[in-house]
């Protein structure tokens, strides 16, 4: 049970609950949010309805039981978006992140830090570059995506798992799954882990699996100097950094992740149309 002792926002509230519901360390009821949250039963209420509502846009269906609580049902994939867009609206306060690990760690003492110290040893074993932006949340969501996947399975897609395959990093990652044997499915997590790790590696290099990508690029600049009658002055440059923002972009519109970027409300403003 976490237990704050600040003020949450309306936003900060509902994510925490959705954490809270996710993890399924123990059987939330309304009490249990209103003593973990320290508001009324009614804003309680009025907080689970929101979540049904933007569950149910997710294609996720929010159920009470007395024997379980309240539980999450539908499509794997769609719970973990949940936990994502969570994780991206709690993670830029500290206190909010506190409350993060404090929960994080009741499924085993220091977990978070575990975790944390894992997935960093990792990079820097096999000398991948990532983006610095993307590092604290994506070892935020791989965090709750263990616990889940102690009674969760991923299921993945038959065009997922095509692309995925050929990676080189799937290769690496499994010795990294095998670190938390609570996973019940490896394989398939092996799989979801290394999508996840792609979508905020930063591609200097052209990784094998995908070439596809690095063609693409390619094309993209050629497009580019014939429809504007312009010529790079170091075509194959321009391609390696077009290159190296597809790969990540590709892997977070595969595994349908969102990304937080704090210019996107002042570009809507300036640029409305």
């Amino acid at each position: 049970m976490i237990r704050q002792t600040i003020n949450l926002t309306e936003t900060d509230r509902q994510a925490l609950a959705i954490l809270m519901i996710s993890a399924e360390l123990e059987e939330i009821s309304v009490y249990h949010l209103q003593d973990a949250l320290l508001v009324s039963r009614g804003t309680v209420l009025t907080d689970i309805k929101k979540i049904q509502k933007y569950a149910q846009e997710n294609g996720v269906v929010l159920k009470y039981s007395r024997q379980s609580g309240y539980r999450f049902y539908g499509d794997e994939r769609m719970v973990r978006q949940l936990i994502q867009q969570s994780i991206l609206a709690l993670l830029y306060q500290p206190t909010t992140k506190e409350l993060m690990v404090k929960l994080l760690n009741q499924f085993s003492t220091d977990f978070h830090l575990r975790v944390m110290t894992d997935i960093r040893q990792f990079l820097k074993n096999h000398r991948l570059t990532v983006v610095p932006s993307r590092i604290e949340e994506t070892i935020y969501f791989l965090a709750f995506v263990i616990i889940r996947s102690s009674a969760h399975p991923i299921v993945l897609t038959e065009k997922e798992m095509s692309v995925l395959n050929h990676l080189i990093i799937k290769k690496k990652v499994v010795a990294l799954v095998h670190h938390f044997p609570s996973v019940i499915n490896q394989e398939a997590e092996t799989s979801y882990w290394a999508m996840v790790l792609m979508g905020m590696i930063q591609a200097k290099v052209r990784e094998y699996g995908t070439e596809f990508l690095y063609d693409c690029s390619y094309e993209v600049c050629r497009k580019v100097e014939h429809s504007t009658g312009i010529e790079f002055k170091a075509f194959t440059n321009v391609v390696d950094h077009i290159y190296a923002h597809l790969v990540p972009a590709y892997f977070r519109i595969l595994g349908k992740f969102t990304i937080q970027n704090v210019l996107i409300e002042q570009i809507q403003k300036q640029y409305n149309h």
